[in-house]
Parts: C-alpha cells; sequence; structure tokens
C-alpha cells in the first residue's frame, strides 16, 4: 500500500483516467525492462493473447528477441478460457 501512495503522490491518484499510455509504461513496461536488464534472464513468460487484437493477433507461442526466448503459452488462449 506504501508503494501505491507513493506513486499517487509522484504522479496523482487518476494518471490511469488521465494518462493511460504514460500508467502503462510506468507500471507494466518500465519495471519490466528493468527487470529483465537487472536479471538478464535466458527467457520470459508473458500472459500476452492473440484475442487481444492488434500486433498480437499473429502472436506464437514461443519468440526470439533480443537474444532471450519470451514464451507466450496463453498464446492461442481466448478472454473467455482464461476468465473460464
Amino acid at each position: 500500500a506504501e508503494q501505491g501512495f507513493k506513486f499517487d503522490v509522484l504522479h496523482g491518484d487518476d494518471l490511469w483516467t488521465d494518462d493511460f499510455e504514460h500508467y502503462t509504461y510506468l507500471t507494466k513496461v518500465e519495471p519490466t525492462m528493468r527487470a529483465l536488464r537487472v536479471r538478464d534472464p535466458l527467457a520470459w513468460i508473458t500472459g500476452r493473447r492473440q484475442s487481444q487484437g492488434g500486433e498480437r493477433s499473429g502472436l506464437q507461442l514461443v519468440e526470439a528477441e533480443e537474444g532471450r526466448l519470451k514464451v507466450n503459452p496463453l498464446a492461442a488462449w481466448s478472454r473467455d478460457e482464461v476468465w473460464s
């Protein structure tokens, strides 16, 4: 809870509604990139699905990216399969 409070103090408690792209960068993209840089894993597992559309519609089960494997075990799952 303290971490969330600090985030709200720094960025405002409505950042997710005011600037969703920046909110996503701060809460997903930056922490993921930092963890990959610091931990330098050989592979990592995502929750991405083809059914999320856009660029993800052609998502493969396993991808090679920046010298590591990216495993997408839910790639072929539908939204209903995830939430049932």
